[in-house]
């Protein structure tokens, strides 16, 4: 039998790449397939929904029309959607994608151990184009070619540990985090605007806009709450057994602590608040963003208006015994030197 995993070590290979792309792309979105814009432009985007008449789904698709000005839009029901699978239609909805995971095992020193390898599937926000279009008795079947895609951050709270079953609808932000209708509207906006200007603005390193980030200075930064959850990871490895064992638990941080040395003013806020900021604020604001992964994680400052990242600081971090996921007090002192950095002139 090849390298017998339990239910947490699987869990911890799966959090591991939650958000782990090889390009970072301007607020979570990866553009793929720029090549796609010509055709999209004159084509109709159907967004799906499992059920468009539902109140929670209402915010939703308010954000992304107001947002999305590069096609038509037509909103349908995940029921309705086999009867739109067409060549030349385009589609916006949460679907699972396939993923094989390497794992790599470190004993305290950082040595490898052991590799294991998994499959799994991880749900995205996708935008993409049926290919390989067959019908059946019973429907139609189809591959999906994607030309862009955001990663959704999930609360690890709200998922099991063996099997996940992932919900497939955006107003599910309950599990997604990062998936409010404010949130929304900065992604579609960046989006919209990688395929008007046709090209694809990678993010895969750290990155800061010193001259705006000088506006905090005087501007309050607005801190969604759920930034102050956390994971605390522990592992280890019985070669005797050939078996991983990790144990993933939840922690959670006071923003006393984290901002008690942060010299300019912040607001906790609640991701419901910050929403309905982003959407009926008419003055830009600036809003922190924290995604937190077992092996990565990285803290981003948000442009409320236009969905812009003025500040990234990404971490990739080596699995180790008893490690603390979390935003910290060292982070946010990082970004009160970037803050403090002299525009050169």
């Amino acid at each position: 039998m090849n390298n017998p995993l339990n239910r947490n070590a699987i869990f911890l290979m799966l959090l591991s790449l939650f958000m782990g792309s090889v390009y970072r792309v301007n607020a979570q979105i990866t553009l793929t397939d720029i090549g796609q814009a010509p055709k999209l432009k004159n084509a109709i985007v159907f967004v799906v929904f499992t059920d468009t008449a539902a109140m929670e789904a209402l915010p939703y698709i308010s954000a992304i029309r107001s947002a999305w000005t590069f096609s038509r839009l037509e909103f349908i029901n995940r029921v309705d959607m086999t009867d739109n699978i067409k060549n030349g239609n385009y589609f916006l909805s949460i679907e699972t994608v396939e993923k094989t995971s390497k794992s790599l095992h470190y004993s305290g020193s950082g040595n490898t151990e052991k590799q294991y390898v998994q499959h799994y599937s991880l749900p995205y926000l996708r935008l993409w184009y049926p290919t390989s279009i067959k019908k059946k008795k019973d429907g139609v079947s189809y591959s999906i070619s994607e030309i862009a895609h955001l990663e959704l951050y999930m609360d690890i709270t709200k998922i099991r540990l063996s099997n996940p079953v992932y919900p497939l609808d955006m107003d599910e932000n309950s599990t997604y985090l990062n998936l409010n209708p404010g949130f929304l509207k900065n992604y579609i906006q960046v989006l919209n605007n990688l395929l008007a200007s046709n090209k694809t603005l990678k993010l895969k390193t750290n990155y800061y806009d010193v001259s705006k980030l000088q506006k905090l200075k005087d501007d309050t930064l607005f801190v969604p709450k759920f930034v102050l959850k956390g994971l605390k990871v522990s592992s280890s490895l019985d070669q005797a057994n050939n078996t991983l064992t990790a144990t993933v638990t939840p922690t959670k941080n006071k923003s006393a602590d984290l901002f008690k040395d942060y010299q300019f003013t912040y607001k906790m806020i609640s991701s419901k608040k910050l929403s309905t900021k982003i959407i009926e604020s008419e003055n830009p604001f600036y809003y922190l963003m924290f995604v937190n992964e077992v092996y990565s994680r990285y803290i981003t400052i948000v442009d409320s208006q236009t969905g812009e990242i003025i500040y990234c600081q990404y971490s990739n971090l080596k699995p180790r015994k008893d490690k603390t996921r979390s935003l910290m007090n060292s982070d946010i002192l990082l970004l009160q030197k970037k803050i403090n950095t002299k525009i050169k002139e």
